[in-house]
C-alpha cells in the first residue's frame, strides 16, 4: 500500500499529460483564451495531485545522503548535517 501514492501521482501525470496531447478538448485551442485555459487547469490540477499524493508517501521529507565519505548524515538532534568536501 506505500507505492499507492505514488501510482497516483504518476496516473495523474500520465492523465495531464495524454490530456495535453489530445485533440480533444473540454475547450479546444481555437478559442482563444478559453482553449489554453483549460489545458492550465488540467496541468496545475494534477500537480495539486501529485504534491498530495508524493507528501502522502513522506516523499517531500529530505533523506540523508548515504555515501563513503560521510556526506549527509544526521546529528544527535535528528538534523541533517551536510558537509562540503574539498577537493
Amino acid at each position: 500500500m506505500r507505492d499507492r501514492p505514488r501510482l497516483t501521482a504518476a496516473l495523474a501525470a500520465l492523465a495531464a499529460l495524454v490530456y495535453g496531447a489530445s485533440p480533444i478538448d473540454i475547450a479546444p485551442d481555437l478559442l482563444l483564451p478559453f482553449g489554453i485555459v483549460d489545458d492550465a487547469a488540467v496541468v496545475v490540477a494534477a500537480g495539486v495531485v501529485i504534491f498530495r499524493a508524493l507528501r502522502r508517501a513522506g516523499v517531500d521529507r529530505a533523506r540523508p545522503v548515504d555515501d563513503d565519505r560521510g556526506a549527509g548524515r544526521r546529528n544527535d538532534d535528528d538534523e541533517i548535517v551536510v558537509e562540503t568536501l574539498d577537493d
